[in-house]
C-alpha cells in the first residue's frame, strides 16, 4: 500500500479459513513522514574581522543531524551553531540536514563577506627633549594591518618611513602625528606638544695634544673633545700658527714654550679653551764627545778629561772613567790607580735629553817596571811606601830600623830588608794549594807591588823567612806566611811557612824561632803561559794569625827581583883570540858543565874565571863582563892539564837565587893570552817540574822510646829538605830517623823545594808513642 500522504496509520488484518476468521488490529503501526528540507540563516551576513555570526536551522521536515561548513574549513554538528571568521574575505555557507527520511543539503554562496578592520595608529619617540639640535627616533606601534605610514613632525617635516629619525633644529614645542593606512582603512596617532626642543646652550670647548713635550722640530696632534654641538673650530699656536680642522697637526719647529687655544662655535654660541705653556719643544740631545791628555802612560797616572759636546745649554755630566770611578764635572781630571785598558764613557744632558759617547779602550795604564825589590830606597823604621802599596795591617816596618843591623841572614843584600807583620789578623786562613795554584790568603795582612810583565826578564826572584810568634793553636789555625803572584785571573803560591816549618834559628831582633833564609825562584811564563808583555802581575807577602791576635808571627823578606833566564851568547867568533868553547848556560842549583875547545893552544894550561863588571885583568879583553856577584870573590875553575883536546870541566853553581839573571862573561885564560870568550847569564831553570812532597814512616806507633825511620816518597826534582816531627826535632836530610822520646801523638812535616817550585806535606796524627 502506498501512503501519499503523511501521517500515523493503524493496520488491521482479518484471516478466514475453514476454520474460521481471527483478526489483527495494530494502532498507527505505519508513520508517513514530513519530506525533509533544509535551510538556514544568519547574523549578521556581513562585518570586519573577527567577524561572529550566530546561524539558525530554518529546515523542515524534522532533521534529526546538522553537518555545516563554514567556507574557512570550519565546521559544525550543532543545529545552530557560532563562527568567527578571521581573515577578510566572502565565504559559502553549507548545511547537509539530515532525518530517517535521508538527508538535504542547502548551499548559500557567498552568504558571508568579512572585510578589513582599519589599523589602530600609535608611536613612541626617543629622546622627547633636547638642545636644538636634537635628532629624535620615532618607533611604529601601530596594530592592525599596515601598509602605508605618513608622518607630521610639527616642524613642516614628513615622512613615509615606518621608524623615521627626525631632526629639530629650531627650538619649540612640536606636535606629532602619525597616520597608519591598511586594507581596513586609516588610523591616526597624534601626540599634542610630543616634542620640546630647548635653546642650546654654547658648546664646552676642550682638547688634547700628543706629544706634549720632545725635541725640534715636534709634530703635535691635537684633538678635539669639546662637548656640546659645534660647528665650527677655530685653533691659535703661539707663533703665529692657525687651523679651522676639528683635529689639526702643527709643527712647532723652535724650542720653547707654546699656549694653545682653541675657539669651538655652535647653535648655541662660541666657547674658548686656552692652554698655557701647554707644549714644550726641548732643544736636541747634546752631541756629546770628549778629549783626554794624556791617554797613555805608567800608573798611578792622571788623566785630564775636557767636555766637548756640542749643543744647547748642557746642563750635567756623568763620566764613567772604567775603572769604577765617576764624575759630575763638566771637565775633570781621574788617576788610575791600577794597571789596565779602559773604557771611558761620558753622558751630557740637557733640556733635551742625555746623549752618551763611548771610547773603547781609550786609557792604557801600564804598570811599573818592578822595583826597590831590595828595599834600598825605602825608610828603615817606617811601613813600605811606593812603590809598594801596604793591602791591610800596620805593623809591616822597613829593617833594621834601630837595633841589630842584621838577622840571621838579612839583609840578603844591601842594607835594608823588610818585615810583614801579622797584628790584628786574628783568624786567617792560609792559602788553599801552599806551593801550588792557590786561591791566596784571606784575612791576612801585607803589602804588594803590581808590575808589567817583561818577557824578557820572566824570572821572579826573592829571599824570605818566617818569625814564630807563638804556638801552634791546632792543626788547622795557625800563624803562617804567604808570598803570592797572580795576573787577576789566576793564583800561585810562591812560598809558605807556618807553625809546622823547621825553625833552626833564633831571631836576633825578636828573640823567637825563625826559619832560614830561603831563596825562591819562578818562571812567570810557565804559570802564565798566556801573559804578554805589559800584562799586569800583583805579588803580595803577607801573613796571618790564624788562632790567637795578641799573638802576631811575622816575616821577613829581602832582594826582589825580575830576571831573565839561563842563557849564553857566543862572542867574536874566531876573532883575532884562539877559539873556546861552552856548552851550556849555568843554571842555579846545577852541576855546570864546561866544555873547552883548546885544541889551537895544545900546550897550555887554562883558568875559566867568572869576571865583574869592575874587575880588571890583565891583558887584551880585561874590561868585558857584567856584574856577576857583590863584593871582591872571583869565582874560578883551577888550572888544568891540556890533553891536546876538549876538556870538560864541572862546576857547582849554588841555589843562591841572588845571583839569577845578573849577567856576566866566562873568560878563558891560557897563560897570559886569552881565547875566545862566551857571554852568558846564570838563570833559573824555566822547564823543572814543581815537587809533589809526598813521605812514609815506619813503625807509626810503639813503646817510648820510639825510633821512626822516614823515607822521602817526593816525585819532581828537590834540593832540600824541611822536616819537623812534631816533638821539636827537625832535620833537613832527604830520609832522616827520629826517636820519639815522650809518650804522645805527633804529626809530621815535610817541605821540600826544587828549581820548580816548594811543596808541603803534613800527616796528622801520623806517630803514636806509648
Amino acid at each position: 500500500h502506498v501512503y501519499t500522504s503523511s501521517g500515523n496509520f493503524s493496520v488491521s488484518l482479518v484471516v478466514e479459513g475453514p476454520g474460521g476468521f481471527d483478526a489483527e488490529f495494530k494502532f498507527e503501526h505505519v508513520t508517513v513522514g514530513v519530506p525533509l528540507v533544509a535551510d538556514f540563516t544568519a547574523t549578521p551576513l556581513s562585518g570586519v574581522e573577527p567577524l561572529n555570526v550566530v546561524f539558525s536551522d530554518q529546515s523542515t521536515g524534522s532533521p534529526t543531524s546538522w553537518d555545516w561548513d563554514f567556507g574557512d574549513m570550519g565546521t559544525s554538528t550543532l543545529q545552530n551553531p557560532t563562527h568567527t571568521y578571521a581573515v577578510a574575505g566572502s565565504y559559502t555557507v553549507r548545511l547537509t540536514a539530515a532525518n530517517s527520511a535521508g538527508p538535504d543539503t542547502e548551499t548559500k554562496i557567498g552568504y558571508i563577506t568579512v572585510g578589513n578592520t582599519p589599523p589602530v595608529a600609535q608611536f613612541s619617540g626617543t629622546p622627547l627633549s633636547g638642545d636644538a639640535p636634537l635628532s629624535v627616533t620615532f618607533t611604529d606601534l601601530s596594530t592592525g594591518v599596515v601598509t602605508g605610514w605618513f608622518w607630521t613632525f610639527g616642524d613642516g617635516g614628513t615622512s613615509t618611513l615606518q621608524n623615521p629619525t627626525h631632526n629639530y633644529t629650531i627650538d619649540g614645542t612640536y606636535t606629532v602625528i602619525l597616520t597608519a593606512t591598511g586594507p581596513g582603512g586609516d588610523g591616526t596617532e597624534t601626540k599634542p606638544n610630543y616634542i620640546t626642543v630647548n635653546v642650546p646652550a654654547p658648546p664646552s670647548a676642550n682638547f688634547i695634544g700628543a706629544p706634549l713635550i720632545g725635541p725640534q722640530p715636534l709634530s703635535v696632534a691635537f684633538t678635539d673633545l669639546s662637548q656640546g654641538a659645534v660647528t665650527a673650530w677655530a685653533w691659535s699656536f703661539e707663533g703665529g700658527g692657525t687651523s679651522n680642522e676639528q683635529h689639526p697637526t702643527q709643527i712647532f719647529n723652535l724650542f720653547g714654550t707654546y699656549t694653545v687655544t682653541l675657539t669651538a662655535t655652535g647653535p648655541g654660541g662660541p666657547d674658548t679653551e686656552e692652554k698655557v705653556d701647554y707644549v714644550v719643544v726641548l732643544p736636541p740631545p747634546p752631541i756629546v764627545d770628549f778629549s783626554a791628555i794624556p791617554t797613555s802612560g805608567i800608573v798611578p797616572l792622571t788623566v785630564f778629561f775636557s767636555d766637548t759636546s756640542a749643543g744647547v745649554a748642557v746642563s750635567s755630566w756623568s763620566w764613567d772613567f772604567g775603572d769604577s770611578g765617576t764624575s759630575t764635572d763638566q771637565n775633570p781630571s781621574h788617576t788610575y790607580d791600577a794597571p789596565g785598558t779602559y773604557t771611558v764613557s761620558l753622558t751630557a744632558t740637557n733640556a733635551g735629553g742625555s746623549g752618551t759617547e763611548t771610547k773603547l779602550d781609550f786609557i792604557s795604564v801600564e804598570a811599573l817596571p818592578f822595583g826597590d825589590g831590595s828595599f834600598e830606597l825605602q825608610t828603615a823604621g817606617l811601613p813600605p811606601d811606593l812603590p809598594w802599596i801596604v793591602t791591610s795591617g800596620s805593623g809591616h816596618v822597613i829593617q833594621p830600623g834601630s837595633g841589630p843591623t842584621t838577622d840571621n841572614g838579612m839583609p840578603v843584600e844591601g842594607a835594608q830588608w823588610a818585615l810583614v807583620s801579622a797584628l790584628g789578623t786574628n783568624a786567617a786562613t792560609p792559602p788553599t794549594n801552599p806551593g801550588g795554584l792557590s786561591f791566596p790568603p784571606v784575612g791576612a795582612a801585607g803589602f804588594a807591588q803590581s808590575f808589567a810583565f817583561d818577557p824578557d826578564n820572566p824570572v821572579l826572584i826573592f829571599n824570605a823567612a818566617f818569625i814564630l810568634f807563638g804556638p801552634q793553636a791546632s792543626t788547622t789555625m795557625n800563624d803562617f806566611m804567604s808570598v803570592d803572584v797572580t795576573n787577576g785571573v789566576a793564583a800561585r803560591n810562591l812560598y809558605y811557612a807556618d807553625t809546622f816549618s823547621a825553625f833552626p834559628n833564633t831571631s836576633t831582633r825578636f828573640g823567637l824561632p825563625m826559619t832560614d833564609v830561603e831563596a825562591v825562584g819562578v818562571h812567570l811564563a810557565t804559570i802564565f803561559p798566556n801573559a804578554v808583555a805589559g800584562d799586569t802581575i800583583t805579588l803580595a807577602i803577607q801573613t796571618g794569625n790564624g788562632g790567637d791576635a795578641t799573638l802576631s808571627s811575622m816575616g821577613y823578606v829581602d832582594d826582589i827581583f825580575l830576571r831573565n833566564e839561563a842563557r849564553a851568547t857566543y862572542r867574536n867568533g874566531r876573532g883575532i883570540n884562539p877559539p873556546c868553547y861552552i856548552a851550556d848556560p849555568p843554571i842555579l842549583g846545577s852541576l855546570w858543565t864546561a866544555q873547552i875547545d883548546h885544541r889551537d893552544l895544545p900546550t897550555a894550561n887554562f883558568v875559566v874565571i867568572l869576571i865583574r863588571r869592575d874587575q880588571v885583568l890583565n891583558g887584551p879583553n880585561t874590561t868585558i863582563g857584567e856584574v856577576l856577584v857583590g863584593g871582591a870573590t872571583v869565582l874560578d875553575f883551577p888550572a888544568v892539564a891540556n890533553p891536546a883536546g876538549i876538556t870538560t870541566v864541572q862546576f857547582p853553581v849554588p841555589l843562591n837565587l841572588s845571583l839569577m839573571g845578573l849577567g856576566a862573561s866566562q873568560g878563558l885564560i891560557v897563560g897570559q893570552t886569552f881565547c875566545n870568550a862566551v857571554d852568558f847569564e846564570l838563570g833559573f831553570q824555566p822547564t823543572a817540574p814543581i815537587p809533589a812532597a809526598d813521605f812514609s814512616a815506619t813503625p807509626t806507633s810503639g813503646p817510648a822510646p820510639l825510633p821512626v825511620s822516614f823515607t822521602d816518597l817526593t816525585t819532581g826534582p828537590v834540593t832540600s829538605w824541611n822536616w819537623d816531627f812534631g816533638d821539636g826535632a827537625v832535620s833537613t836530610l832527604a830520609s832522616p830517623t827520629n826517636t820519639y822520646t815522650v809518650p804522645g801523638t805527633y804529626t809530621v812535616f815535610l817541605r821540600v823545594s826544587g828549581p820548580g817550585g816548594l811543596d808541603i806535606e803534613r800527616k796528622f796524627d801520623l806517630v803514636v808513642a806509648q
